[in-house]
């Protein structure tokens, strides 16, 4: 590699086209502050233009050229999830998109060269939409970004499995969401509360469409020790009943959305459920099931269309005739996936349809009195390393056997709201577990029905 210099602006720079690390080089010379650009492939022309009056020949490099080349990079062969719905987001704007990187000599340089050719960018390119600015430059020219479109229709199949929302203190439209979100698709679902809030709930509900279920114990109250008991009370209401399986949703999902070709949709369907069920109809030894959290998987990038044995939290399909139960104060959704997955259960989290929920503890109503004042850092570090013990005191007890015990959790100090708090990471892949699903018939097609409105 040799160091082209350039000047925009009378800035020294030199531009890398590749992935190629020559990071020693440049800093050897002094170029130690990078820009990144990257853009749609439709926008090359006026890119190279726009650089080559500055006697800048840029390059057509795409960074996802090598995980495109794979035959099946989100594992829709592996799984046979084709058969279910299409899932395909490999021309996806990070992963087909160019790029290059502009390195200069000084913080300074940077700020700015970046100011002026967001300038530059956003009167020669990109003139009617935004950028992504700082320290990098997105600008994608994709017309199909109208967050007013929404999935709709299904094909028919009706859902198979109980629908139970456990709600505490939300029994407003504003904070019960997920009941909203449910009536308006015209999906009936049971609602569980407290007996102190039971008419408070039936004063609220929509009745057409939700059944109020008095638990008759008032856990929060009495225990204070989250949304275990309500949880479990739930699984031995429908045990009891002859169920197997049932859905077990928080109370705040604000909605659910659907990823495919690099893009998320809100999605108002019965398929939301039954694409699950359908698929895990045609295997054996599952314990438990989710849609993955939205915030968690970026659209416009690859992604594995589902995740064998990791995390499960809000949107769940519980196998309940395992006799494993929700257990502990904080993060009990993370010990049921870990005792699952310890138990010989496989479980599945699903990529293709997505939800969407506000930070637990973030809003009034539900656990946010564990957490001490809706969520403040307090109550996240404590949530945290009382965690953090439990699960340690999980391998002292053989109840956890881990590949690593010094690496099945990591704590993490983030940013929020100016302060620090502590962030709990389980690290499932240090959980023995067999990830090789046991497929009892071939899957049939589910045929899906949805339209983009």
């Amino acid at each position: 590699m040799t160091l082209n210099i350039h000047h925009i602006n009378e800035i020294p720079l030199t531009i890398l086209f590749s992935s190629s690390n020559g990071n020693k080089l440049l800093k050897n010379n002094g170029y130690n502050h990078k820009i990144i650009v990257r853009f749609s492939k439709s926008l090359f022309d006026k890119m190279f233009q726009l650089f080559m009056e500055y006697g800048i020949e840029i390059q057509p490099f795409c960074k996802g050229d090598r995980r495109r080349n794979k035959d099946d990079p989100e594992n829709v062969k592996k799984f046979y999830f084709d058969n279910v719905m299409e899932y395909n987001n490999t021309d996806g704007f990070y992963e087909i998109c160019y790029m290059f990187t502009i390195f200069t000599t000084s913080k300074e340089n940077n700020v700015i060269l970046g100011n002026y050719l967001y300038t530059l960018i956003k009167d020669n390119v990109f003139k009617d939409s935004t950028i992504t600015t700082g320290n990098t430059f997105s600008l994608s020219s994709d017309t199909m970004n109208n967050k007013s479109l929404t999935w709709t229709g299904d094909n028919g199949v009706d859902i198979k499995y109980k629908i139970n929302i456990l709600s505490l203190g939300r029994y407003k439209d504003k904070l019960g969401t997920t009941h909203k979100i449910l009536t308006k698709m015209k999906i009936h679902h049971f609602m569980f509360v407290e007996s102190d809030e039971y008419e408070l709930y039936n004063n609220w509900i929509n009745q057409e469409y939700c059944q109020l279920i008095n638990s008759g114990y008032n856990y929060s109250k009495e225990l204070n020790e989250g949304g275990q008991h309500m949880r479990n009370f739930i699984i031995e209401y429908w045990l009891e009943r002859g169920e197997e399986f049932i859905w077990m949703l928080d109370d705040n999902i604000s909605d659910y959305q659907r990823l495919n070709n690099g893009k998320k949709f809100k999605i108002e369907s019965k398929e939301i459920f039954t694409s699950i069920e359908h698929y895990i109809s045609h295997f054996d030894n599952i314990g438990l099931c989710s849609h993955n959290i939205t915030s968690f998987v970026r659209s416009k990038s690859l992604r594995t269309c589902i995740l064998i044995n990791e995390k499960h939290f809000s949107s769940l399909l519980i196998n309940i005739t395992t006799g494993i139960r929700f257990r502990f104060k904080y993060n009990e959704d993370h010990i049921l996936s870990i005792d699952n997955i310890c138990s010989g259960y496989q479980t599945i989290c699903f990529n293709h349809i997505l939800y969407n929920k506000p930070t637990s503890g973030k809003q009034k109503g539900g656990n946010s009195v564990i957490y001490n004042s809706q969520g403040n850092q307090d109550g996240y570090n404590k949530k945290c390393f009382q965690t953090v013990d439990f699960i340690r005191l999980e391998m002292e007890n053989g109840n956890i056997k881990s590949k690593d015990v010094n690496k099945i959790f990591k704590v993490e100090k983030k940013k929020k709201g100016g302060v620090m708090i502590s962030h709990l990471q389980i690290k499932y892949k240090f959980i023995p577990s067999d990830t090789q699903l046991k497929q009892n018939r071939v899957i049939t097609p589910f045929n899906s029905g949805l339209l983009l409105n």
